[in-house]
């Protein structure tokens, strides 16, 4: 218990130096506040002084840096979990600060709660990796249940199937699963400062000054999450308001036309959900029936705008409707064709995976099928045989179970290879020169691997949309190859190459990744090993 003299010189220092980074550590030992520099010491200090700020706590406790990290375990290691329940247990850790906004920091985090949990609990999972992945699930869903942000909740099941298969290879009792899930939703886990805080904040607004003598501040800004909050409710009336009022002018077939003036971006949303289909054909009609640089550069820089626009309010419907529109109108499944216009629409799909690649979701299908058309179109360009690299657009959808099927289609192949080597000539397929020298340009070749290479930027969620894209189109590829002497690799070899470049993700990340990558490698390789193989 700290003494009442103790208490008055510690707030000497915590107005100036309670941001616990080095030099306050620094200050608080000179202060005679922590004795030796011991990681201990420091990790007691943190840990049972009030007043210090928890969202500073947590970012100097999620450094990398050696003595960041040996107070850290030391922090962690003072708190005791024997026999309590995993959401008790993660309440309690995570009310001694407020986890830092990096990854890494709370992924470094998480895995010596989990440790120490299992220290504390030998039996409650098979290994430390269980409730490091259950701690990462049940804050997710902590998020999800009470963001106002969210608008599609997670369901139980949901959960569950996030879920199943951590604990070792096998499952959690679904009993249990549920118990974890129906907590966090009638019980939110918060920081016990930032529920003070909004207390002292009301206060404040009604006695100013009533908060004068404060240690620390905490993380949120109350005034502003309620501004927002306000600021949101606003707009959904608005938008009310609004749907009221056409309801009502279309009732009175009014020939007089109204102007509402949109003040809060929100208010785009539900106007562009009601409007985007003739917008889609405003944009798509000139695009098709004219050749005019100018009329093609505008109805591009629509689709663009409005692919924004519905990634921004996650418009599923719409965001597929102009993706799959402009992906076709690249022509590249019928080179013949193409022409220039139609390159500019394949540059424009590469501008729009580089920019709203975190709000593309399924709509990666699309464009990474056109990536590899582009690829096809420039090897046959190069002067490559086009029955050596079949169009992905021409592959036969298999599924899984016909396996058999394939390797008897790929004796067959093998047993008439020689025949059609005798027989026929080379593949050739038309196009203009022009385009073929314009989809090989600098600028396109650095976007698509722009593409790849940016992966790593991705947030978790849709670096598991980017992958599970690019294996759905790599498995098209190779199914492609019934018709060719090898397999089409392209699609393959670059889930190999983006693996490599997202190696530095968290644990909780890249375990997503790979349930993706090894699902495909397992249904991949009894096919390709089957191929003919042609030298």
């Amino acid at each position: 218990m700290q003494s009442r003299s103790s208490i008055s010189s510690l707030r000497e220092y915590v107005p100036r130096k309670a941001t616990t980074d080095s030099k306050g550590i620094d200050a608080f030992i000179r202060g005679g506040f922590i004795k030796p520099r011991d990681p201990l010491e420091i990790a007691k200090f943190l840990l049972s002084t009030e007043g210090l700020s928890k969202a500073m706590i947590g970012e100097y406790l999620g450094e990398v840096e050696d003595e960041n990290v040996q107070v850290m375990h030391a922090f962690v290691d003072q708190m005791d979990f024997t026999r309590l329940k995993f959401i008790d247990a993660l309440r309690q850790f995570l009310q001694a600060f407020r986890l830092p906004g990096e990854a890494q920091k709370i992924d470094r985090l998480m895995l010596k709660f989990a440790g120490r949990y299992l220290h504390c609990n030998p039996n409650s999972f098979a290994n430390a990796d269980t409730a490091y992945v259950l701690a990462y699930s049940v804050i997710m869903l902590n998020t999800d249940a009470h963001s106002p942000q969210v608008k599609n909740r997670m369901t139980k099941q949901d959960f569950i199937k996030n879920n199943r298969g951590i604990n070792d290879g096998s499952d959690l009792p679904e009993d249990y699963l549920v118990e974890i899930y129906n907590e966090i939703y009638t019980n939110e886990i918060v920081l016990k400062d930032e529920q003070d805080a909004a207390l002292l904040s009301a206060n404040m607004m009604a006695a100013p000054g009533g908060i004068a003598n404060a240690l620390a501040t905490v993380g949120r800004d109350m005034q502003r999450e309620a501004y927002m909050a306000a600021s949101e409710g606003m707009a959904a009336k608005t938008e009310m308001l609004l749907k009221n009022l056409v309801r009502a002018q279309r009732r009175l077939n009014s020939t007089e036309s109204v102007f509402y003036s949109a003040s809060h971006f929100q208010h785009v949303g539900p106007m562009f959900s009601v409007a985007w289909m003739p917008i889609l054909a405003a944009f798509s009609g000139p695009m098709q029936s004219n050749d005019d640089p100018e009329i093609i550069g505008l109805c591009l820089e629509g689709f663009k705008l409005s692919i924004r626009i519905v990634c921004l309010f996650d418009l599923e419907l719409a965001r597929n409707a102009f993706v799959t529109t402009l992906a076709k109108f690249t022509l590249l499944g019928n080179l013949s064709e193409m022409k220039t216009k139609h390159v500019e629409a394949v540059k424009v799909l590469l501008e729009i995976a580089l920019s709203e690649g975190n709000q593309l979701k399924s709509s990666w299908k699309d464009i990474l099928t056109c990536v590899s058309q582009l690829e096809r179109f420039q090897l046959i360009s190069s002067g490559v045989d086009a029955m050596a690299v079949p169009d992905v657009g021409q592959a036969k959808f298999q599924s899984r179970e016909s396996f058999d099927a394939s390797r008897s289609s790929a004796q067959t192949a093998r047993r008439s290879v020689q025949t059609q080597r005798s027989t026929s000539s080379r593949a050739t397929v038309s196009f203009a020169q022009d385009v073929a020298d314009e989809s090989r340009s600098t600028e396109v070749v650095h976007a698509v691997d722009r593409i790849f290479t940016n992966s790593a930027l991705l947030s978790g969620e849709a670096i598991v949309d980017f992958v599970r894209a690019l294996s759905e189109v790599s498995w098209e590829e190779i199914q492609s190859a019934g018709q060719s002497q090898q397999p089409r690799m392209f699609s393959l070899q670059k889930l190999v190459e983006i693996s490599y470049y997202n190696m530095n993700r968290i644990r909780m990340e890249w375990s997503n990744i790979w349930a993706v990558l090894g699902e495909h490698f397992n249904q991949v390789l009894p096919l390709v090993s089957c191929m003919p193989l042609i030298l």
